[in-house]
């Protein structure tokens, strides 16, 4: 099945440097939460439906405690989440205490094996 796309106008009044042209965005069919996901992979079974749900949890919480403790979370096959942090800008490093750091975003580099499986994918415009 080929996923669905349309063009876009790339907006020019960022930056002199970009030169006129389109785009391609892609369009999302749905949104799978966990729920659709554990039926999905279980195949509807409602035992283990919700076995899978009570695993992809586990997983969540894994995940967030590890980041918590500094550590970037691999899944093999998927990708690996990674914190970055931000403060406000210094001139110098001493004017910068731990207190005023903080969690600016969860990264997610995915996997090359995974990346290659998705590049065969084919689009179709809209």
């Amino acid at each position: 099945m080929a996923i669905k796309y349309r063009l876009r106008k790339r907006p020019t009044n960022l930056s002199k440097d970009i030169e006129d042209g389109f785009y391609p965005q892609v369009i999302r069919s749905n949104n799978v939460d966990s729920k659709e996901l554990a039926s999905y992979v279980t195949g509807d079974k409602s035992f283990r439906c919700a076995a899978m749900l009570g695993a992809i949890e586990q997983i969540k919480e894994g995940i967030i405690s590890l980041l918590e403790d500094g550590n970037s979370v691999s899944i093999s096959g998927l990708g690996t989440f990674t914190l970055t942090a931000q403060s406000r800008l210094v001139k110098d490093p001493k004017e910068i205490r731990a207190g005023s750091i903080s969690v600016k975003d969860v990264v997610f580099k995915v996997s090359p094996e995974l990346m290659q499986r998705l590049r065969s994918i084919q689009f179709e415009r809209e």
